[in-house]
């Protein structure tokens, strides 16, 4: 079954932050979250019994971005995505099997 049936369900728009580290007036090194790219996804929702399942794990707290494979920039796990005011660490990025043309992120909330 494919991850997408129609690309309008690319619905919701997320951005990729990345750390970046310069120096302050003051000579100390700061790292600072920068947005470097943006694109759609869908959100992919999970069953009641999925999230039970994760209560108390090291998945707690975690969503799954559906997103298209090929963007604009590259993607790491050493990045961030910002969605709806709220930042989440990426977990972990999955490409479709069946399908080369989207891929899964698995990204757990900022505490």
């Amino acid at each position: 079954m494919p991850l997408i049936k129609n690309i309008n369900e690319l619905d919701q728009r997320i951005k990729f932050q990345k750390y970046k580290s310069y120096q302050n007036e003051d000579g100390e090194i700061v790292k600072e979250l920068v947005v470097i790219g943006e694109c759609w996804c869908k959100i992919k929702s999970q069953l009641l019994k999925e999230y039970q399942a994760m209560v108390g794990t090291v998945l707690e707290d975690t969503v799954n971005f559906v997103i298209r494979s090929h963007q604009s920039f590259a993607i790491d796990h050493t990045m961030a995505i910002l969605y709806k005011g709220q930042s989440y660490d990426i977990v972990r990025s999955m490409p479709d099997a069946t399908d080369k043309e989207y891929a899964v992120i698995v990204a757990r909330l900022k505490k």
